[in-house]
């Protein structure tokens, strides 16, 4: 469903340098980088330390000026491909902490997912994580799977509750997998028949 930008490689080149010329505010750095016609040359004057730090500092303060989740993703997504030093990995975990004190639901993933180290961890760790340590709901977790295309993985969180009454997110395992959604639908059945058992 999302397209997953944890690869650098996965934003383009132009998208990269559209991004930085709208931040650049000096005129000799925004023409130096103007002139970059290709990764090659635009490399080059990213290596410049003083570059690449006036660019960090811009974009920094970018993302602090985001008003919702969503500017907020975008910001993380483009920083993401540009920035790797130790610094910036400092303040991911920083943003990390401060999302994670409060409930977590899908807005809030698309921007955690920018923020936790998948090269280092399967979904289905990051996942149990947010589920056992930070109390994500099984609902929700379900849906942070499909934003993966893990339809298997949301089939597994989806067991976890008695019934589902989320039709969106039903039929969107439904379209992945229709033996996940089947045995999905018996298991609900199996538990409001043993709800009803017990009741009497």
């Amino acid at each position: 469903m999302k397209n997953n930008y944890q690869s650098p490689k996965m934003i383009t080149f132009a998208k990269k340098k559209k991004y930085v010329l709208n931040l650049i505010q000096d005129q000799h750095t925004l023409e130096l980088l103007a002139e970059c016609l290709n990764e090659k040359q635009w490399q080059q004057c990213f290596s410049n330390p003083k570059i690449y730090q006036q660019i960090f500092i811009l974009a920094l303060k970018h993302l602090y000026q985001t008003q919702n989740f969503e500017e907020m993703e975008y910001e993380l997504m483009m920083m993401n491909c540009l920035f790797s030093h130790q610094e910036y990995m400092q303040l991911k975990e920083q943003i990390f902490r401060k999302i994670v004190k409060k409930s977590i639901a899908l807005q809030e993933y698309c921007v955690i997912r920018y923020l936790i180290p998948f090269e280092r961890m399967s979904l289905m760790e990051i996942m149990s994580i947010l589920y056992h340590q930070y109390h994500v709901e099984a609902l929700e977790c379900a849906k942070m799977c499909l934003l993966e295309d893990q339809y298997h993985l949301a089939y597994q969180y989806l067991l976890k509750l008695e019934s589902c009454e989320d039709e969106i997110v039903l039929d969107l395992l439904g379209s992945y997998s229709m033996k996940d959604y089947l045995s999905l639908m018996r298991h609900y059945t199996k538990q409001s028949s043993y709800q009803l058992v017990m009741s009497h």
